[in-house]
């Protein structure tokens, strides 16, 4: 069962596309852009000259594919090379050739990197967007004041501030504030243009005379007098240099300022007069100039000050493209905000940029516009994985610049391209940011839910970003414009709450950085969703009127006549349909994807959903995987873009299929491939588009001849290509042929040909076809070619192949496809829902399908089979049939039309392959009319050539957390698959579908108290059933070392060790050989120095017989608890060791090793919900509690975790489940369902439940006095419980916080250094101390002994413990000392300087000081 919207059928965008666009962008244009930056490069002279040509780059295809780089702890990456022009202009002579730039990481098709070996994922940075801000600061006294950043792409910012007094500043950093007239006059304006531009030029009324000042600054300097304690701290002045100020000069003008007289002057360093008003200006440019230089840097002596200086400190600062950079979306948000025509291409501050700035916070003074707010996603944008490599690589080419212009002044009288170019600066820029980036992140394999959301994350930290430990509550919080575009509710938990966020399932990321969302067009109350979904960022949707995605519309795509919710901005109100600019194309639209796979969402509070969203991507791959009887529909899709699925590129027939590949025989195209669905398109019309026609003037036609069905759709101008064929041949079943001389009913909208040949691969002279698959749905239409051309005319053929074929053929009808079709989604995908079939009913399962017969009796036989497998003969008939038969396919039709023309002329008997009641059969003949002749055919006459694709399986490969990576066949041979068809399944996945857990029968119930705290009682069915076994895989790493004593060494010679039958030759483990704790799996000796025996010990060897030892044994054998088998070797060379170095056998070895866990005691599990906890009893099966029907349950919970943590959604969910066991259905249920009316949940679950009484005749099922609760009985007594007892079927996932992992050990381990108390943790084998909760205790006990012995000899008094140990040995009286916490804290207090001491009174009655560290 399903619950879908029907009015939407948009598509879903490919969940990975994010990344794969990103780096895509890099290759095509960003990678060009960077080299571009840095042409040409010369030396002081101008003689040399080095010019690259960036444009035509080449990268070599890598040495390694991404599986074997991970074997072999390699990059997966490709070098870079570039054509070169070295020119000499004082020779004349040029040079060109091609060079290395460095090794360059490719993204794999599933968007990561491999670096090192280790799968890596570049994670999305969130950061301001370039442009300017406005803010206003409140201060105590209520007033507001206001001030500007100007934020550049790349390089210092800028701020424009106002401040109480109503100046102006303009600050840098690292400078003093400078007035903003100067600056602006520095920038070229004159005083009469400034205040011409400015809405309020009384602002600058009080102009300070600029002759007084100048005079003033050319004398001593000038000084703000409110920066002056800025200005010492910034530049650390000398202490025999001090600033002395004149409290009466505090509102004294430009015209009044004075020199500073200074105290003493030991420097030549002057230092500013005061001055306290930012309105002074300059008669020209010159002089403001000077006058900026002068300002911002206070320590240069005046006489030293030119205007060219000044203006040199501009163009360094703002003006140089080459380290000040807007970029082109940040001059376009500036001309945006300040209404500039300023051109794109134009990247650098102007002068018009800071007057409008200026003119804009004098406004704000004057109450006029509004500050920005930061938070708002119109002013964040993303950096993508593209994007940050990019800048790395540029990076990597400014170093490199750097050594090339270095190289070039030295004067070389021959001067290679090569000795100039070096790729080590790239190398090392790119391995810094891969190895060491917070942005390069080790990618999350627990699952494919997991890897899917991290390469869907988005970071406000990193470089650039905001820092955790400052980030506030607003950056944290969510914002209005998050809807469609960032999911509120999965975020981690903890310091990174509302830091790290997740994209939501149809946001993209625009060209500059903005995440983008869909909405339908709203025209007077009507949905427009059979048009193409509107693409909307933050910035461009702020005066619309926005509906949510939840609202239903009718039949006719109207919205309820009632007052609707809406958002405009950051307000939400009720408005009518007919004010509803556009609507939101889903509900699922505001949420990610991991929160989408929670069934009725709805009910659950936040809170537990993002805790449901996070541990599902900790749910651990089973040995055993099962599909969740109640789902959103958005598993497959998971599945599908995630990558670990395997999915067939083409469509073709199965020749051989293992555990270790599958191989397809498939026709080889001689025709352009079939165009993909771009992404952002639902309406059926681009479904057409894609094959190549506009489907405005297309209609379907039908025609129906005796054993054929087709159906074309004509276009105005169309191409056809195809990317496969099929064939049909003469059907030999009298009922059959009878069914299909019926003609069909016209097709949906989605012109689409559903009926194809499911069961039989047939005469290759038929029908053809072509087919485009999409994510979506499969557009197909059938050509029927001209019999005039000799089609079907050999009888012999034909009845050679009627021979071959099976007696009894079955037609199956198809549906649209999701990315493929699994038993259980083949029915229908909750991404998209096809245009209902006009003559078919509501409840028809047929309405997915585009054709069907009229006829009942045929209807009844020819029942849908939900699959695209072709069932065909075994593969000895296919290559008969295929046997010097004359295969022809398709190559070309001209762009025209497509008409059909039925004809009355009676075909021969041939034609018609022997069918009956020829007289009456009427023949369509399908011509290609082109606009200038309507008699030009298609041309069939290339033979089919067919080519074997192999697909490789992988088999037990190990994921970045250990967990096992493996893919399952699921086609046979002998079956013929289309493209997209799912071949082989993935450890997490059954028929396409996500499969993290387990269905289990489960009660809400308290047991004994095992429930206590969340804990879960669980069967011991589980455990003997393998329900939650799982795989897991070790990589353990041996490499030799150069000892003092010379070289390690694998090899089987081990001495004193006799298990070694298990090894080969080399001393390695071989594959298959099962191992447990301390066995050797790895032989290796150290060489150690010869022993100087004495005579007996020399004797008693030789009586031995044994050899004097010369080596040690230091093999890696299995660690504790381990047991497993060993799966692969991987023998690779040492890197750490020189060339000269000659030895035997293998230098390094990885050796892999897999082991089953079984569920115990201690493992974490949790449902979808956020409902966790940890497994505290496994109980025999016949004495947990069991339903009426005498079945046991598998799982008890505790009642008292659903009513507090308000996660209701899982007693909907186990009610329903419960209903589909009974019923052997599966439910598709999408979140918020109450669209179709007020508790829809609920009556859904009800009427189900009811359903499956009625079926089963279980009365117990659905009880209307207690609906969803049944009684339960002890399975230790018998008995039945008191009260009824809730009972569902949920899906329960096991997480990788195994207790096997964390449960140790310890006798007597290591101690801190310092503290002497035991060191934390498994890897440190770490111990438990005795904390301050249970000093608590103790004392709340009263237990004084106890706690003192605790405190002192058994915490961390190294002497105290020998003389206890001494005291018990020859029983003395133990004394207790003082323990080592005691004298740390002294310490700790005194290097605060704080006098902390310990006294003692001696004998006269006098204190006296003692040593602490001398204390006993």
């Amino acid at each position: 069962m399903n619950i879908y919207l029907r009015q939407n059928s948009f598509l879903v965008p490919d969940f990975i596309a994010v990344q794969r666009n990103s780096f895509s962008q890099f290759l095509e244009s960003g990678l060009i852009q960077e080299i571009s930056k840095r042409n040409p490069i010369t030396n002081s002279t101008k003689e040399l000259e080095l010019c690259f040509y960036p444009q035509y780059y080449k990268l070599s295809p890598p040495e390694l594919n991404a599986k074997q780089s991970i074997l072999k702890n390699k990059t997966y990456s490709c070098r870079l090379y570039i054509p070169v022009k070295l020119t000499n202009k004082r020779t004349k002579t040029l040079k060109l050739q091609w060079v290395v730039l460095g090794n360059l990481p490719l993204m794999t098709k599933r968007g990561h990197f491999i670096i090192n070996g280790s799968p890596r994922v570049i994670i999305n940075q969130m950061v301001r967007s370039p442009g300017v801000y406005f803010k206003e600061v409140s201060h105590a006294d209520q007033k507001l004041t206001y001030y500007a950043d100007l934020i550049a792409y790349r390089g210092a910012w800028l701020r424009i501030e106002l401040d109480k007094k109503a100046d102006i500043w303009a600050r840098m950093k690292k400078t003093p504030k400078l007035p903003m007239l100067i600056l602006l006059q520095a920038l070229g304006l004159n005083l009469p243009t400034i205040l011409k531009s400015l809405n309020y030029p009384k602002f600058f009324e009080n102009l300070g005379h600029d002759g007084n000042f100048m005079k003033q600054l050319k004398k001593g300097r000038v000084s703000s007098r409110s920066s002056s304690q800025e200005l010492s701290g910034s530049f650390n002045l000398s202490e025999d240099v001090s600033l002395r100020l004149d409290d009466s000069s505090k509102n004294m003008g430009a015209e009044n300022v004075q020199r500073a007289p200074l105290q003493k002057s030991t420097k030549k360093a002057t230092l500013f007069g005061d001055f306290s008003r930012s309105s002074v200006y300059c008669k020209t440019q010159e002089e403001a100039l000077w006058a900026l230089y002068a300002l911002t840097h206070p320590l240069k002596n005046p006489d030293e000050v030119t205007a060219n200086l000044g203006k040199s400190f501009l163009y360094r600062k703002f003006m140089n493209s080459r380290v000040y950079d807007l970029s082109p979306l940040g001059r376009l948000r500036l001309n945006q905000k300040l209404n500039l025509s300023v051109n794109e291409n134009i990247t650098t501050i102007t002068a018009q940029d800071l007057l409008f700035i200026t003119n804009t916070l004098i406004n704000l003074n004057y109450g006029v516009g509004k500050v920005d707010d930061i938070d708002n996603l119109k002013n964040r944008r993303i950096r993508t994985a593209g994007e940050l490599v990019q800048n790395q690589f540029g990076i990597g080419l400014l170093r490199l610049e750097k050594i090339i212009r270095e190289k070039l002044k030295q004067q070389q009288t021959k001067l290679s391209i090569g000795s100039l170019i070096n790729t080590k600066p790239i190398n090392g820029a790119l391995r810094e940011f891969f190895g060491s980036s917070p942005l390069s992140q080790f990618m999350d394999q627990t699952n494919p839910l997991a890897e899917i959301t991290h390469k869907r994350r988005l970071s406000s930290l990193g470089p650039g970003g905001v820092n955790r430990e400052t980030a506030g509550m607003a950056i944290r919080g969510i914002h209005p414009t998050h809807y469609g575009r960032i999911c509120p509710i999965e975020t981690p938990e903890g310091q990174n709450a509302g830091l790290v966020n997740s994209l939501t399932i149809y946001s993209r990321v625009n060209p500059y950085g903005f995440i983008e969302t869909p909405f339908y067009k709203v025209v007077k109350g009507q949905v427009q969703n059979s048009t193409r979904p509107i693409f909307f960022s933050a910035y461009q949707e702020e005066k619309k009127l926005l509906a949510p995605g939840d609202i239903y519309a009718n039949k006719l795509k109207y919205l309820p006549k009632s007052e609707l919710p809406i958002r405009k901005l950051a307000e939400f109100t009720r408005t009518t349909r007919e004010k509803i600019d556009y609507i939101s194309v889903s509900p699922l639209q505001m949420i990610s994807i991991a929160t989408s796979l929670i069934p009725f969402l709805e009910h659950d509070d936040a809170n537990r959903a993002l805790m449901g969203s996070n541990m599902q991507r900790q749910a651990v791959p089973l040995m055993t995987a099962e599909a969740p009887v109640v789902g959103t529909g958005l598993e497959c899709r998971v599945a599908s873009d995630s990558g670990h699925v395997l999915q067939a590129k083409k469509s073709g027939f199965v020749t051989y299929s293992s555990a270790e590949k599958i191989t397809i025989l498939s026709p080889v195209d001689s025709t352009p491939a079939v165009p993909k669905l771009s992404k952002g398109n639902n309406s059926p019309q681009h479904f057409h588009e894609s094959v190549g026609g506009s489907c405005k003037e297309s209609q379907s036609l039908q025609a129906a001849a005796e054993g054929y069905l087709s159906g074309v759709a004509s276009s105005s101008s169309s191409k056809f290509t195809g990317s496969s064929f099929s064939t049909i041949s003469a059907l030999n079943d009298g009922v059959l042929r009878r069914a299909l001389t019926q003609k069909v009913l016209t097709t949906g909208t989605n012109c689409s040909s559903m009926l194809k040949n499911q069961r039989f691969f047939v005469e290759p002279k038929a029908q053809l076809y072509t087919g485009a698959q999409t994510p979506v749905g499969r557009v197909e239409t059938i050509l029927q070619p001209n019999h005039a051309e000799g089609y079907l005319s050999e009888v012999e053929t034909i009845q050679q192949t009627q021979n071959k074929l099976p007696l009894q053929v079955r037609f199956g009808v198809e549906a649209p496809k999701s990315s493929f079709d699994s038993e259980a989604t083949k029915i229908s995908s909750t991404l998209n829902s096809i245009p209902q079939h006009p003559v078919l009913g509501e409840d028809s399962p047929s309405k997915q399908v585009g054709w069907a017969l009229k006829d009942p009796q045929i209807q009844t036989m020819l029942k849908p089979k939900w699959h695209h497998s072709a069932q065909t003969m075994s593969r000895e008939n296919w290559y008969q049939n295929l046997k010097g038969q004359n295969v022809k396919t398709f190559t070309q039709v001209e762009s025209g039309r497509l008409v059909t023309k039925p004809t009355n002329t009676k075909m021969p008997m041939s034609s018609l392959a022997g069918t009956a009641n020829s007289k009456k059969t009427g023949e369509a003949l399908y011509k290609l009319a082109s606009s200038e002749s309507a008699t030009k055919s298609m041309d069939f006459s290339t033979k089919t050539q067919l080519k074997p694709i192999t697909y490789e399986l992988q088999k037990l490969f190990r994921s970045n957390q250990d967990t096992s990576i493996m893919h399952r066949p699921v086609v046979r041979e002998g079956e013929w698959v289309n493209r997209g068809d799912l071949l082989a399944d993935n450890s997490t996945t059954v028929g396409g579908e996500l499969s993290l857990g387990k269905n289990l029968l489960l009660a809400y119930m308290p047991w004994e108290g095992y429930n206590f705290e969340d804990a879960i009682l669980i069967s011991e069915r589980l455990v003997s059933d393998d329900a939650y076994t799982s795989l897991h895989i070790e990589r353990y790493e041996v490499e030799i070392r150069e000892t003092k004593f010379g070289l390690e060494q694998i090899t089987s010679q081990i001495p004193d060790e006799g298990k070694l039958s298990h090894l080969d030759h080399f001393g390695i483990a071989k594959p298959g050989t099962w191992v447990e704790e301390g066995d050797i799996l790895i032989g290796k000796v150290a060489p150690m120095p010869q022993k100087n025996l004495s005579r007996y010990e020399k004797l008693l060897y030789d009586v031995v017989g044994k050899k004097i030892s010369t080596t040690r044994d230091t093999s890696l054998r299995v660690p504790r608890g381990v047991s497993g088998r060993v799966i692969h070797v991987e023998i690779l060379n040492a890197e750490n060791l020189p060339p000269e170095f000659v030895f035997e056998g293998p230098s390094r070895v990885n050796l892999y090793i897999a082991e089953k866990r079984k569920i115990h005691v201690g493992d974490k599990m949790a449902g979808r919900h956020g409902n966790k906890g940890i497994i505290s009893n496994i109980l025999p099966r016949q004495d947990m509690p069991y339903l009426p029907d005498g079945t046991p349950l598998d799982m008890v919970l505790n009642p008292l975790g659903v009513p507090s943590r308000m996660n209701v959604g899982q007693i909907y969910e186990c009610l329903l489940g419960l209903a589909g066991r009974y019923l052997g259905q599966k439910f598709k249920v999408r979140p918020f369902d109450e669209i179709y009316g007020p508790q829809t949940s609920r009556s859904l679950v009800y009427s189900k439940l009811y359903e499956a009484r009625l079926r089963t005749g279980q009365r117990w099922l659905f009880n209307p006095a207690s609906p969803g609760k049944t009684r339960l009985f002890d399975g230790r007594t018998g008995e039945c419980f008191s009260q009824p007892v809730t009972v569902g079927q949920a899906y329960m996932l096991k997480l990788i916080h195994l207790v096997d992992e964390k449960i140790h050990a310890r006798s007597i381990g290591p101690y801190s250094l310092v503290t002497q108390q035991p060191l934390r943790g498994r890897s440190k084998h770490g111990g438990q101390r005795l904390g301050e909760m249970e000093v608590w205790a103790l004392e709340g006990f009263g237990a004084a002994y106890t706690l003192q012995e605790l405190l002192t000899v058994k915490s961390d008094d190294i002497k105290g413990r020998e003389q206890v140990m001494e005291s018990i040995q020859k029983n003395k009286t133990i004394s207790l000392g003082t323990p080592e916490s005691f004298k740390v804290l002294i310490r700790e207090l005194q290097s605060l300087c704080l006098d902390v001491g310990v006294y003692a009174v001696d004998g006269s009655g006098k204190i006296k000081q003692v040593d602490t560290m001398k204390l006993p």
